[in-house]
């Protein structure tokens, strides 16, 4: 079960389920506890996320040792954004296995424990966890935090290729390299990776979907980000980073209302910058000034072409000259592929 899932093969579980079930695995216990966690990754790999939620919380108290179910339902609640409910469940769990202390690690980096979550993963190799995959989920949080350098590119170069891991993983690997590359500006290998990684997507990562497609909406690629953007929020429909990247694929597809309805009413400061974005499309300049003033000073290459765009809509030409005049030639060149 175990090498079908991680090998993206939703059919290779489903035959399992089924043969399963002809052999008459219902009327066995240990066989019955097996089929609960088989049912329950297909429960993950599918919408809606709130039935898959109540299906596996069942399972899991008519099978309270099976700690796998005690597991998905962790990494269930994570997606639907119950962090403390999913927290919980995690410290019932023994600390010192490789998928607990991996799923413990991911949940500390959507808490914004940043330390936390790398602290985590460099014990794991100690509880069983490879050093291929330790490397491979040290190298993601690199690439979302934007600390990533030819270093952890050499590095997935080798991941990318090494069949111990499974083909979901390298996928991975793959679109990671994809981020790096688009970063430093080589782009025709941004886009070679991104086509390998797209060949064989893991299943049920939101995650996976939601950085594919930032990826190809860099890539002007907007129906494909669509579809991956809308595979992201089905399958985690309260995680506000999700909600963010279809709204900016959404303005990206000149439907500047819909990516106002998905970030209306957020607190989180850049789901704001790219609702000033839409503002701005949507020539409501005034709610786009008042919520512009509203966000925090920063630095950033995106905050910085919002406010151009906010300043050319309002007729201020030479204020927008001003506020690009600062950015190195090679953030001028490539910045297209980072706009909102």
């Amino acid at each position: 079960l175990a090498v079908e899932f991680g090998e993206s093969s939703l059919a290779g579980v489903s035959s399992l389920i089924a043969e399963s079930k002809r052999l008459g695995a219902p009327y066995h216990a240990r066989a019955a506890a097996d089929l609960r966690v088989a049912e329950a990754y297909m429960q993950l790999a599918g919408p809606p996320l709130a039935q898959a939620l109540e299906s596996i919380a069942r399972a899991r108290k008519a099978s309270p040792e099976e700690r796998e179910l005690s597991l998905l339902e962790a990494q269930a609640l994570m997606r639907a954004g119950r962090y403390a409910e999913a927290s919980k469940l995690l410290e019932g769990l023994p600390a010192k296995t490789a998928r607990v202390v991996r799923t413990r690690a991911r949940l500390a980096w959507y808490q914004g424990q940043r330390k936390a979550a790398r602290e985590l993963l460099s014990k794991s190799a100690s509880y069983g966890l490879s050093l291929q995959q330790m490397d491979l989920d040290l190298a993601r949080f690199s690439v979302w935090d934007r600390s990533a350098d030819d270093r952890v590119l050499h590095r997935l170069r080798a991941l990318a290729g090494d069949k111990d891991l499974s083909r979901a993983e390298r996928s991975w690997a793959h679109l990671l390299s994809s981020v790096i590359h688009r970063r430093q500006g080589r782009l025709s290998s941004s886009r070679r990776a991104l086509r390998r990684s797209l060949e064989e997507q893991p299943v049920a990562d939101a995650d996976f979907h939601a950085l594919a497609a930032a990826e190809l909406l860099a890539s002007n690629q907007h129906q494909k980000a669509r579809d991956e953007a809308e595979r992201a929020r089905v399958l985690a429909p309260q995680h506000r980073g999700y909600r963010r990247t279809l709204a900016r694929v959404e303005l990206a597809m000149d439907r500047s209302l819909a990516a106002v309805r998905l970030l209306e009413g957020s607190r989180d400061s850049d789901d704001r910058l790219v609702l000033v974005a839409a503002y701005v499309r949507r020539r409501q300049l005034g709610r786009a000034r008042t919520l512009w003033a509203q966000l925090p000073s920063s630095p950033s290459l995106a905050r910085q072409l919002v406010t151009a765009r906010l300043l050319l809509a309002e007729g201020k030409p030479f204020q927008v000259l001003r506020e690009l005049s600062g950015l190195p030639v090679k953030q001028r060149d490539h910045a297209s592929v980072e706009v909102l």
